[in-house]
């Protein structure tokens, strides 16, 4: 029986061993924190935690601290996580955390900021690394009773009286070149209430632009058709048809280049009118307003 005794108690030992290297280390988390004092309101505080646990551990997402504000006096602006991989089968994480501090004290003053909780998982029940709170002092910006003394005071100055003559200039002419330009544009385009002279096409064209939105169809082509007709009218000063297309550029020369266009207008009219089968041809309106567009400018342009 003793003989036995040596081998069981060594394969005990053994199976010991194995149990105890079997056992996963505890995590280890290592703090790199701002100065714990010489803090005043509104000032960013940037720590880390470096957390070390097993190669199989894998950190959840999900518990990572997100922005958020975390106190009434404390704001989280940034969270980065860096991985730093596996060695000796120890995997390393680097997590970054950003506060900002909204404390006005009235005097110095320790303030804590609060534990971040995180989760790990390796294939069974989570395993959570608690980063721990930290303290920090926060100091008032100036004293509350601070006594005011007369060398604190600004010098007495009399008041001054500012000249605003030269403020007064630049904006009234800037005033008088807005009116003129407004004036000359409102004449070129021959608007009130400088509409002195008559231009039909301009008239024409602005009706075709207005009736854009408007379904397209026969009727409505027709009626650009009869608002070309009227203004060819106005502009000839009296009922214009196909034959006298020669003498309406005669008599207007600034629309000879428009001219062959003119004659097909009055050509595709007559076919939608008075044929003897009705067609609508190539007249569609998109034709009509850019013939319309063409003429008034022709007609801007003349004196």
């Amino acid at each position: 029986m003793r003989r036995f005794a040596a081998p069981l108690l060594l394969a005990a030992l053994v199976g010991l061993s194995a149990t105890g290297a079997a056992r996963p280390a505890e995590p280890e988390v290592r703090l790199d924190l701002p100065r714990d004092h010489g803090w005043w309101i509104g000032d960013v505080l940037a720590m880390a935690a470096e957390i070390t646990v097993d190669a199989d551990l894998v950190l959840d997402p999900a518990s990572l601290p997100r922005p958020r504000t975390v106190d009434y006096w404390l704001e989280l602006r940034a969270a980065d996580l860096l991985d730093g991989g596996v060695r000796d089968g120890r995997r390393t994480y680097r997590l970054s955390l950003e506060y900002q501090t909204f404390y006005a004290p009235l005097e110095p003053k320790a303030m804590t900021v609060p534990p971040v909780v995180l989760a790990f998982r390796a294939g069974g029940d989570p395993v959570t690394v608690t980063v721990p709170p930290w303290r920090f002092v926060t100091a008032p910006v100036r004293e509350i009773l601070a006594p005011t003394s007369p060398a604190a005071l600004r010098d007495p100055r009399a008041p001054q009286v500012v000249d605003t003559l030269p403020a007064q200039v630049r904006a009234g002419s800037a005033l008088a070149v807005t009116a003129l330009a407004g004036g000359l544009f409102a004449w070129h385009r021959n608007l009130p209430p400088f509409r002195r002279r008559d231009r039909p096409f301009a008239d024409a064209a602005r009706a075709l632009r207005r009736t854009r939105k408007a379904p397209d169809g026969p009727d409505r082509r027709r009626a650009a058709l009869i608002v070309l007709h009227r203004a060819f009218d106005r502009a000839f000063g009296r009922r214009m048809g196909a034959a006298d297309v020669a003498a309406f550029v005669t008599a207007k020369p600034a629309f000879m280049p428009l001219g062959e266009r003119i004659a097909a207008f009055f050509e595709a009219s007559r076919a939608v009118f008075f044929a003897a089968t009705p067609t609508d041809g190539a007249t569609s309106e998109d034709d009509l307003r850019a013939f319309a567009e063409a003429l008034a400018a022709v007609e801007r342009r003349r004196p």
